[in-house]
C-alpha cells in the first residue's frame, strides 16, 4: 500500500486539526508496522518534503506561529528547521512521569538511557559546547572487559575539544583526579639538594626522597612550593654514582 504526495497534500489542505493529527499518527503507525512502505528521503513517493508538509499543516492546525517539527532527510528537528543529527532539539527538555526507583544500583528504571552497540574500549559521551559537537566539557562512559569507567573532562583549548580527563572513576568506585608520580635523580658528588616539580597545572599531594649508593642520609624533605618537592642530605653525596632521588605525587587539584 502506498500514498502519493498529491494525496497527502490534498487531504491535509482539506482537513482540520483532527485529521492532521490522525494522518501523522497513521503514517507513523504504518511505517512502523509495514516494511514495504517507503522511508523518508529514500527516493520513493514519500519524500522529506512531503513529510514536512504533513508536519507543517499539523503545526498550523494547532495554531503554532512558527514550525515546531521539521523532517530533513532522516533527521528530525524540534525547534530547528535544519537538524544536523537524527534528533535535534533547540530548547529545554523536560523528562518526567517515571517510573522512579528506590535503588540506584541494579538494572532497569532508567529515565534517560544511552544504549546499544558500545564495544570494549569505546566511549559513550555527553558533551557540552556551542558547535554541532560539544567541545567545552563532557561526561563519558568507557566500556572495558573488566567493567565501566566514568570520565569527567574539561577543555583548555576549545579548538582541540576536551583536553583533559579531570576525574576518572574506575569499575570499583575508586576516584582518580589526574594523579601522577614524577621523579628527579640528582647524581654525583655535587649534590646534597634535589627537587622535583609537578607537570604544568598539577599540584602536590605528597612527596619523598631516596638515597642510593651513598651513606648520606636525608635530613630534610618538604614541599618547597605548592607544586614542588625538595630533599636535602646532611652533606654532599660522596660517590660519582651516588643518587639523591626526589619524587612528588601530584594531581589535578586546586
Amino acid at each position: 500500500m502506498r500514498y502519493s504526495e498529491s494525496f497527502l497534500h490534498g487531504a491535509l489542505r482539506g482537513a482540520g486539526f483532527g485529521f492532521a493529527v490522525l494522518a501523522i499518527g497513521l503514517a507513523y503507525a504504518a511505517t512502523s508496522l509495514y516494511s514495504d512502505l517507503p522511508t523518508v528521503g529514500s527516493g520513493s513517493m514519500v519524500s522529506s518534503s512531503a513529510w514536512n508538509q504533513v508536519v507543517g499543516y499539523a503545526n498550523k492546525a494547532v495554531k503554532q506561529e512558527t514550525e515546531v517539527i521539521t523532517v530533513s532527510g532522516s533527521n528530525v528537528g524540534i525547534g530547528s528547521t535544519n537538524p544536523k543529527q537524527a534528533l535535534q532539539v533547540n530548547g529545554k527538555i523536560l523528562v518526567g512521569g517515571g517510573p522512579f526507583s528506590s535503588a540506584f544500583m541494579g538494572n532497569g528504571n532508567s529515565n534517560i538511557s544511552v544504549v546499544g552497540g558500545i564495544s570494549n574500549d569505546q566511549f559513550a559521551r555527553l558533551t557540552f559546547g556551542n558547535g554541532a559537537e560539544g567541545n567545552y566539557a563532557g561526561i563519558g562512559m568507557k566500556v572495558t572487559g573488566g567493567g565501566s569507567y566514568l570520565y569527567l573532562g574539561t577543555s583548555n583549548n576549545y579548538t582541540s575539544g576536551i583536553t583533559n580527563e579531570a576525574i576518572v572513576i574506575d569499575p570499583n568506585g575508586k576516584i582518580g583526579i589526574g594523579w601522577e608520580t614524577v621523579t628527579n635523580d640528582c647524581v654525583g658528588t655535587a649534590y646534597n639538594t634535589c627537587s622535583v616539580s609537578c607537570s604544568a597545572g598539577k599540584y602536590l599531594t605528597g612527596g619523598g626522597c631516596v638515597v642510593d649508593g651513598s651513606i648520606r642520609y636525608v635530613y630534610r624533605t618538604y614541599p618547597s612550593t605548592s607544586s614542588q618537592w625538595t630533599c636535602h642530605t646532611q652533606a654532599n653525596l660522596e660517590n660519582a654514582g651516588s643518587i639523591l632521588r626526589a619524587y612528588a605525587i601530584c594531581a589535578n587539584i586546586r
